[in-house]
């Protein structure tokens, strides 16, 4: 009876973890929408600054040769929001993948549990047919 036991408490200690595992599996989906929620931002950010390296450009020009500096700036304004629209591009890859994997570990917990439910039952009736036996 001793081993059926044990076996119980590990089958216990099975079940406890594959539920660990499915909230770990729910926060991280969490923690992902987080990241493309921070995505958007970071578009809206790299459009303003755009349109802001645009407007620049236009004052400088209609400034002539008092605005050559700021068109400089303008520039460089610009080539800050191509970068960002480049880095967003990159992370909004890397989140689509990470999303995918995360739902392939979804469906993989699931799977998992219904095997540990099973085999938590076929414990369970291991024990129960035991303990008459042990009785008698």
């Amino acid at each position: 009876m001793t081993d059926l036991n044990a076996l119980q408490g590990v089958a216990a200690q099975v079940e406890a973890a594959t539920l660990d595992t499915e909230v770990a599996g729910v926060a991280l989906h969490l923690e992902l929408d987080n990241i493309g929620r921070l995505s958007d931002t970071i578009r809206v950010f790299a459009r303003r600054t755009n349109l802001l390296a645009l407007n620049a450009r236009i004052e400088a020009t209609r400034a002539g040769e008092a605005g050559l500096g700021f068109n400089v700036v303008a520039q460089e304004v610009k080539a800050m929001s191509e970068y960002a629209m480049s880095a967003l591009a990159d992370i909004e890859t890397r989140l689509t993948a990470a999303r995918a994997a995360a739902d392939n570990n979804r469906i993989a917990v699931d799977n998992l549990k219904a095997a540990v439910s099973v085999g938590v039952g076929i414990v369970a009736g291991l024990v129960a047919n035991a303990e008459p036996a042990r009785a008698a």
